[in-house]
């Protein structure tokens, strides 16, 4: 599965807030637009830096949902995203995000989204939450990504954002210049998805 089938299967879920399938099994059909992003981000004690995910993630795309009371699961959610698809901004901070994570050893991040909890606040913008699993340097961690809707005018964007420490993943934030400048041990995944709906969401029955 591409990184684009996995983001759109769990943009798929955050449509579903309002939906009552009667069988609880349905299908849409999506295309996730060329001005969709992945970023990376993160920060030393002088300054930032983006890390953005470079090969395409534009796709039209099935998807099928199951719905488990209030919780949509997931099913063959897995991607591998290229370690080197990822372009920091320059040769030097591309090469020490590589080295960081470990690009000869582990060539890959491992993604996977489990489950998708509705938001049932009062927060218009606000969809939800999509319990995640992340694999860096063969170390696994689930964290929850709150999902956020932030347009509807002909594609519908959504926004979603989670920090995860590196040292759970056994990971030691570097130092450079002797340890004048050091890498802050906490960073943030951010997803901005544009998405137009080609087919509504139908409902298929049961299994």
């Amino acid at each position: 599965m591409t990184p684009c089938l996995l983001i759109v299967s769990w943009l798929f879920f955050l449509t579903l807030q309002p939906v009552n399938a009667q069988h609880e099994r349905a299908y849409m059909i999506l295309w996730v637009t060329p001005e969709s992003e992945l970023t990376i981000k993160g920060r030393t004690n002088m300054n930032t830096f983006n890390c953005t995910y470079t090969d395409p993630l534009t796709d039209t795309v099935w998807v099928e949902i199951e719905k488990n009371s209030n919780i949509y699961r997931l099913q063959n959610t897995s991607v591998d995203l290229r370690v080197d698809a990822f372009d920091c901004g320059g040769k030097i901070i591309n090469k020490d995000f590589r080295k960081l994570l470990k690009h000869k050893e582990f060539g890959t991040i491992t993604v996977q989204f489990q489950s998708f909890e509705p938001y049932t606040g009062h927060a218009d913008n606000r969809l939800g939450s999509i319990m995640t699993e992340f694999e860096l340097v063969g170390r696994t961690k689930l964290h929850p990504i709150d999902i956020i809707k932030t347009g509807n005018t002909g594609s519908e964007n959504y926004y979603g954002i989670t920090g995860l420490d590196i040292t759970q993943f056994d990971l030691k934030p570097p130092t450079k210049l002797l340890g004048v400048v050091k890498v802050d041990k906490n960073i943030e995944v951010e997803f901005n998805l544009y998405v137009v709906i080609i087919e509504p969401l139908q409902d298929i029955g049961p299994k």
